[in-house]
């Protein structure tokens, strides 16, 4: 939640300076990763009572983040060290 958040206020901060302040993206991983796949913790805690309705919401919240990083008036460059599984392939 916390990393989606923290997407969601740097995509407003590239898409105000994109081409200005802002030539490129180059986005990476941290500790030898890139993305290793859903929370299945968190998953688990949510439990199977999770409304489908909820989970459609984060799906399309996550295809936003998509298309805004796909319209970005800049190049992204998307620098993959190790796994990127999931969602975040």
């Amino acid at each position: 939640m916390v990393m989606r958040r923290d997407l969601d206020e740097a995509l407003k901060v590239l898409k105000a300076g994109a081409g200005d302040q802002i030539k490129a993206l180059i986005l990476t991983g941290a500790g030898g990763g890139f993305c290793a796949g859903g929370d299945v913790k968190a998953m688990h805690k949510r439990g199977r009572d999770s409304a489908a309705f909820a989970a459609r919401d984060r799906l399309r919240e996550a295809h936003n983040r998509l298309l805004d990083l796909l319209n970005l008036e800049m190049p992204v460059i998307v620098a993959v060290d190790g796994a990127a599984a999931g969602r975040g392939f």
